[in-house]
């Protein structure tokens, strides 16, 4: 269901001529960081246009759909040398691992991974009583660990929202350890 203030925003994006850049760009991130997907064109645009800030090819990487990833192989294309400042670069880089289009495929086996080892430890720890699932999908899987009528969620690709991951990048051990501290009730 559409939020209003979203529908607002993308009603802005349909008129960005009359749009400052700024404004542009926080609209871009705010409905890429709600996985709206009216701004999938608008990113694509600003990308190929090379218009495209630190914060939107962030936003891009954050949204990791596999539409954007021409794009952003493109705008990788055109870096020459040393020219650009390296944190928009890697941002780029991290955009463009998180859009591949195989990185939907990698994710789901990591997480069904994932989901077997933390169900496997709860069993081995005695906490067997705990309900663990996935919800969700690449880019946005949590983990969620039920007790009774408590329920606990983990963020296994956006964990640090700065710099989200993708399958590539995911320290699993670091990951299992983070599901193991949610399961710690007290």
């Amino acid at each position: 269901m559409d939020h209003p203030d979203l529908d607002q925003l993308a009603a802005r994006l349909r008129a960005a001529p009359q749009v400052d850049a700024a404004e542009l760009d926080e609209i871009v991130v705010t409905l890429a960081e709600h996985r709206d997907r009216r701004v999938i064109e608008p990113l694509i645009d600003l990308i190929a246009s090379r218009r495209a800030d630190e914060m939107v090819v962030r936003a891009a990487g954050w949204f990791a759909d596999p539409a954007l990833h021409p794009a952003l192989d493109r705008l990788a294309a055109t870096r020459i040398g040393d020219l650009g400042d390296d944190g928009y670069w890697f941002q780029v880089d991290r955009a463009i691992a998180r859009c591949r289009p195989e990185a939907v495929v990698d994710a789901e086996q990591i997480e069904v991974t994932l989901l077997a080892a933390t169900q496997a430890s709860l069993i081995e720890v005695g906490a067997a009583d705990l309900d663990v699932a996935l919800d969700g999908a690449y880019p946005t899987t949590e983990v969620v660990l039920r007790h009774g009528d408590r329920e606990r969620r983990h963020a296994i690709w956006n964990f640090d929202e700065t710099a989200p991951d993708d399958p590539s990048t995911l320290d699993r051990a670091f990951t299992l350890y983070r599901i193991a501290n949610l399961a710690s009730w007290g």
